[in-house]
């Protein structure tokens, strides 16, 4: 008789104890799988990116890409999706820092933006010796260097067939980065030289001379100034004529 209450005392304690287990083993697992189906949803964006910005490199550098990236926080508006786009805004080229959008292509939920850094190494062209202003270019005036072409100037050679025979527009020091935009085509026209103007048309073949208003290579566009202080447009056609059409 006495064995009955301490029965029931210790069926209602293992009662006890297994609820407690399922409560405390039940809430603590979900957020732990939620965890990790965040940080797998993260590693697959940042692999993503990372592909993407490989291939961007690919179109935009001639060299060893290396990328890091950040796999995005609780990437929520990406949960589910089954084609991402990744992209940048047009015309923006790969920097150090590169910020990458990513959006699913089946919703029109706001783009999770993704941080990477970026470096590419590869050769780039130095002035082997200091370089005045329209001084023709020969491939003995270049040293070739190795380093991340991300930290180099805007317009930064990196193949001398790119600047072997144009002209220097500004003084280069030596060892500095020669960029493109600090040369000038040899048959380019520049501002003030005298040039020869060619005015054709149906039956009509007149030359004159008149004074370059503008910079331009051959194909571009040019302002000329005639003798009567008129102002006409041309295309160059070589190192000192402009061809003007009507």
């Amino acid at each position: 008789m006495t064995s009955r209450p301490r029965d029931h005392f210790l069926h209602d304690f293992a009662r006890v104890v297994l609820v407690a287990a399922a409560l405390v083993f039940g809430f603590t697992s979900s957020p732990a799988v939620a965890q990790s189906g965040a940080n797998a949803l993260s590693q697959a964006i940042a692999d993503r990116v990372e592909q993407y910005l490989f291939e961007a490199a690919a179109q935009q550098y001639e060299g060893e890409p290396i990328i890091h990236v950040t796999p995005p926080a609780a990437p929520q508006s990406l949960a589910g999706c089954d084609a991402y786009h990744v992209y940048m805004p047009p015309g923006r080229k790969i920097r150090s820092d590169t910020t990458v959008a990513v959006r699913c292509q089946h919703s029109n939920a706001a783009p999770v933006y993704v941080r990477a850094k970026v470096e590419i190494h590869g050769t780039y062209y130095v002035a082997a010796q200091t370089l005045g202003v329209n001084q023709a270019i020969t491939a003995d005036m270049l040293d070739a260097r190795t380093g991340d072409l991300l930290r180099m100037p805007d317009h930064a050679m990196t193949t001398p067939d790119q600047l072997v025979g144009r002209v220097t527009t500004h003084r280069i020091q030596v060892g500095k980065p020669v960029r493109m935009s600090a040369t000038r085509s040899a048959q380019a026209i520049r501002r003030g030289e005298t040039v020869k103007i060619e005015v054709r048309g149906p039956g009509l073949h007149v030359t004159n001379q008149g004074e370059a208003l503008t910079t331009a290579d051959i194909g571009g566009t040019i302002e000329v100034k005639i003798p009567n202080g008129k102002v006409i447009q041309g295309v160059v056609s070589d190192a000192g004529t402009v061809v003007v059409t009507f």
